[in-house]
């Protein structure tokens, strides 16, 4: 949030991963960016549904 010039949050958005955490994405400023709080909530709402369709991998 420093980098992007509001450190202290910008009201109606919300920082969100580009590619999800879940999905292997990095957990680095450069794979963040700033969203609505609806578009947000539309994005979560998606990769939620398809967390559940996916097939499940098993480690070693």
């Amino acid at each position: 949030m420093r980098q992007s010039g509001h450190p202290r949050g910008w009201p109606g958005h919300v920082v969100d991963h580009i590619v999800p955490l879940a999905c292997g994405g990095a957990d680095a400023p450069s794979n963040m960016q700033w969203q609505s709080t609806e578009e947000g909530k539309a994005k979560d709402k998606t990769e939620r549904r398809a967390a559940a369709t996916a097939p499940r991998v098993t480690p070693r």
